[in-house]
């Protein structure tokens, strides 16, 4: 009885695999090639052939227990019974089949091979292949198109929204300023201000003393000029070191050439004889006369000498009179005294042959225009001795490119570099506090400026027609962060006719400081206005 459960049970799973296989083939695949029935005998008949398998019924359930019965009586122990005879072996089943692989080829093709070796070809699964999206895109009416990879498109209709209203005005920064406490202070286009406090870090410790340099080689003695005097046609120059050189006087240039002027301290003052004006080319100025020293050359010694090339001036000479080498276009060279103290008035005006000029360093002043008009000069050194500096002093000079202000100069004067048109640079000292009217007026090459911390007035049409494309201001509390008072303009063709303008100079921006500063006059007050209208824009700062 065993054995044939046993065998019915193997049976029914073989039966459940085809079963299973079929319902797999009815329900995912295409197709299905095997087919399975049932015979009269109840034996399974694949694709027409009989099978050893049996379509018999499960066993039915088992019944409900019955009511328990009444205990007996314990009967008596019955005697051993004798062993019974070894039963034989009962035949093993049949084994079932099951699925050993399965694959699909290439061309989509599923197969499966089962246990017993049988293979199934359960035909083609594989899938056509999908509409993908091959391009998304806005057309001029606002629509979605979408291009299919089959090229058929899709309207998806209008997606542009309508414009928004416009959003209000943001409040953005208009001046960020650090005022000399070291208070950050912040303005904003709303008119509104805020001070964010200190900023100023704690100053540093004083850094170490450098280490002295090296003592350098002892230069040779040098041999000045101790005096020069006539001999005959021959001038004598004695030197600090005890010897005399004879040179024979050019064109006639001895004593006669000259004309000397006793002044009140005693020495003489020397000036050409007009006859020589036109003959004489290089001049070597004595140091004295008859046993009296020569201290300065005239007011119009040497003016209008044509030919004149060069000049040597003692040590004894103290002063340079005014137009003293006026219109010498043909000087190049000039010797200095090391004694020398002035220069006057347009004293080398229109010497348009001198390249470079360097003023000796015991020079406390130079006249207006005394190098104006120098057309070829490039060079100029003034030296930190000047207290008195005169208007105009190089304008006009439109080949200089190189300038070496006093470090101690408190004022630019007008016009003192009006019409340069080669300067494109130029330091101006932080000593400065004024720049005077039209000082750089035409210097076309001159594009960035810096203004020292301590200027407070900026005379009209200082930097008129230059160059300037930048401007910085070193103290920019000066210009900047102030409230400016209405302003007087007189108008030029109608002067009695007034305008005011309410108006304020601003110099956040490089650049629009650049174009103030060619077109106005700037006035820094400290607190008060401090003069009234008399030309041009005039600009007043409010404490």
């Amino acid at each position: 009885m065993t054995n044939e459960r046993t065998k019915r049970k193997k049976d029914m799973k073989r039966i459940i695999g085809y079963i299973l296989a079929c319902v797999l083939c009815a329900g995912t695949l295409v197709s299905c090639t095997p087919a399975l029935s049932i015979d009269g005998d109840g034996y399974f008949v694949r694709n027409g052939v009989r099978t050893d398998l049996s379509a018999g019924g499960r066993n039915g359930r088992d019944g409900a227990d019955g009511a328990k019965g009444d205990k007996g009586e314990q009967g008596e122990k019955g005697d051993k019974g004798d062993k019974g005879d070894k039963g034989t072996d009962g035949q093993n089943g049949s084994d079932g089949v099951g699925i050993e692989t399965v694959t699909i080829t290439d061309e989509g093709v599923l197969s499966v091979k089962l246990t017993n070796g049988t293979n199934i070809n359960l035909g083609n699964i594989k899938g056509s292949d999908g509409i993908g999206i091959k391009r998304s895109e806005i057309n001029s009416d606002g629509h979605l198109v979408l291009t299919y990879s089959d090229n058929t498109t899709a309207d998806l209709g209008n997606i542009v929204g309508a414009d928004g209203s416009d959003g209000k005005d943001g409040i953005g920064i208009n001046d960020v300023n650090i005022l000399t406490d070291g208070t950050l202070t912040v303005s904003f286009s709303d008119g509104t201000s805020k001070s964010l406090g200190n900023i100023k870090g704690e100053k540093g410790e004083p850094g170490e003393k450098g280490a002295d340099g090296s003592k350098g080689e002892k230069g040779d003695t040098g041999r000045g000029i101790v005096k020069t005097e006539t001999v005959g046609n021959k001038l004598a120059i004695t030197y600090t070191d005890g010897t005399i050189e004879y040179i024979e006087l050019p064109n006639g240039t001895d004593n006669t050439c000259f004309n000397f002027n006793r002044l009140e301290d005693g020495t003489l003052e020397i000036s050409i004889n007009p006859t020589y004006k036109t003959i004489v080319e290089n001049i070597i100025i004595p140091s004295e006369f008859y046993g009296l020293k020569v201290s300065s050359i005239a007011n119009n010694g040497f003016k209008d000498c044509a030919y004149l090339k060069s000049v040597v001036m003692p040590d004894t000479i103290k002063n340079i009179g005014s137009l003293a080498f006026v219109n010498c276009k043909l000087l190049e060279n000039i010797t200095y005294s090391n004694q020398l103290i002035t220069i006057g008035t347009s004293a080398f005006e229109n010497c348009t042959s001198l390249t470079e000029v360097v003023i000796p360093d015991k020079v406390i002043s130079v006249g207006t225009t005394a190098f104006s008009s120098c057309s070829s000069l490039k060079s100029v050194y003034v030296p930190d001795s000047i207290t008195e500096f005169g208007t105009s002093v190089f304008s006009s000079c439109k080949t200089l490119t190189d300038v070496r202000l006093p470090a101690e100069l408190e004022t630019l004067p007008e016009r003192t570099f009006y019409g340069c048109e080669a300067l494109a640079h130029i330091a101006i000292p932080q000593t400065v506090t004024s720049i005077g009217e039209m000082t750089f007026k035409g210097c076309t090459a001159l594009e960035e400026i810096t203004i020292p911390y301590n200027v407070k007035n900026i005379e009209y049409g200082a930097f008129y027609e230059s160059g300037i494309l930048r401007a910085t201001f070193e103290n920019t509390s000066n210009w900047e962060r102030s409230s400016y008072v209405k302003i007087v303009y007189t108008s030029p063709t109608d002067p009695d006719k007034e305008t005011w303008k309410n108006e304020k100079m601003t110099v956040s921006n490089a650049e629009s400081a650049a174009t103030k500063l060619k077109e106005y006059h700037y006035y820094y007050s400290g607190g008060r206005i401090s003069s009234t209208t008399e030309k041009g824009y005039h600009w007043y700062r409010l404490s």
